[in-house]
């Protein structure tokens, strides 16, 4: 993020939170590199779409190019530490059991990967906080079969055995209670 604000000015309304066409803005580039972080009126921060607003000064082009740069990248940095950790230590664990990237060798059924991480998740739901077969947290070892499922995915070794799609995210927007003032807060 540079150091340095810049000034914006909107061109698309955003009425719930005070960003209208027209105003002026103190901005600054966020790693994401789709958004700027706004400074309201009252004080606060918000981050809004880029293309909301046109640049009205050019203090962004007295950035570090490497910020510039790399705040169009995946940004890495917002998935917290602490996951990384669990997840990693819970791959670990595979790795001395069946050794390193082994569901890259042969086809992963995702079926096996949502069951386990569904054991984990529900394990830990139920008030254990690490398995007894490894002693690594059980949100580590869910971590860790979400992850294996998404690496067999994009290296194309996953065998989706999911049944036929049915009608659960339908049915959870139909079920979601939704407060009258449209805040989602």
């Amino acid at each position: 993020m540079t150091t340095e604000p810049f000034r914006v000015k909107c061109v698309a309304a955003d009425t719930h939170n005070m960003i209208y066409p027209g105003q002026t803005y103190d901005a600054w580039i966020v790693p994401s590199g789709h958004y700027y972080r706004i400074r309201l009126p009252n004080g606060n921060d918000y981050f809004a779409v880029k293309s909301c607003f046109e640049i009205l000064d050019h203090a962004v082009d007295n950035a570090n190019p490497k910020d510039l740069i790399g705040a169009t990248k995946p940004n890495l940095f917002l998935l917290p530490p602490t996951g990384i950790l669990y997840g990693s230590l819970a791959m670990q664990d595979g790795a001395r059991k069946y050794g390193p990237y082994n569901w890259r060798e042969k086809d992963v059924r995702a079926s096996i990967y949502i069951a386990a991480a569904m054991r984990h998740i529900l394990s830990w739901q139920d008030g254990e906080h690490e398995a007894k077969d490894s002693g690594v947290h059980h949100l580590g070892h869910a971590i860790a079969c979400l992850a294996i499922l998404l690496d067999a995915e994009a290296n194309k070794v996953l065998v989706d055995d999911r049944p036929v799609s049915g009608v659960f995210a339908e049915l959870v927007g139909t079920h979601t209670k939704h407060r009258k003032d449209g805040d989602p807060k």
